[in-house]
């Protein structure tokens, strides 16, 4: 009989690699997959599992994949203690505090684009940026109409990443609401798309638009 992914002691911050560098096993699943596609937590001092999204804080890390099936089972009873060896407490809203914490580290990207002058956002500057191949990456509203979505969603195959409200998307601009936000290329795209990708799973769907 296969071992309970969560009687497999958890990963160290011992350095396991493949061709596409660091990897880590999900407490829940047992996978070892890239850090990009799972989030860290540790143990604080008192026994309570806190969230490390920047992977900052001391001791052995635990690390759950982004998505949200295995986030919901971080509360089941003794997955933590047991990838932990020890005693923990697991707030009952650790789940929502990661999708939150997620959420916020992919607006605060966008909001770093915007001031480096990396980011358009709206229907007519998105337009023009996408007629002038000049985004990397494309993120629309969820709740936003899907006929202009869909319009500008063939003009970046494989660049549009949907994970945000059209709420949330007007925050780093100071709207009350957006449905469209343009990333031209550099590290901060690509940071976005990191979190929006961890946002979408763990929303519950995969972010990414076929065309």
């Amino acid at each position: 009989m296969a071992a309970d992914p969560a009687d497999l002691p958890a990963d160290d911050e011992d350095d396991h690699r493949d061709d596409h560098g660091p990897v880590r096993r999900c407490v829940v699943s047992s996978e070892r997959l890239p850090v990009a596609a799972l989030l860290r937590l540790t143990v604080a001092p008192d026994g309570e599992v806190v969230p490390d999204l920047d992977h900052r804080l001391p001791g052995r890390g635990l690390y759950v994949r982004a998505d949200r099936a295995s986030v919901a089972r971080l509360t089941a009873k003794g997955v933590l203690a047991r990838a932990a060896r020890r005693s923990v407490t697991v707030p009952p809203e650790l789940p929502e505090r990661l999708v939150t914490m997620v959420r916020d580290r992919a607006l605060a990207v966008i909001g770093l684009a915007r001031r480096a002058g990396q980011a358009v956002a709206g229907y007519d500057q998105v337009a023009v940026a996408l007629k002038a191949r000049r985004l990397k990456l494309l993120t629309q509203a969820i709740d936003g109409a899907e006929e202009p979505r869909q319009r500008f969603r063939v003009q970046l195959p494989g660049g549009a990443i949907d994970a945000l409200t059209g709420e949330e998307l007007g925050r780093p601009w100071s709207r009350d609401r957006l449905v469209h936000v343009g990333v031209t290329p550099g590290g901060l795209a690509d940071r976005l798309r990191i979190e929006l990708e961890r946002l979408a799973a763990l929303r519950g769907g995969d972010g990414q638009d076929t065309v």
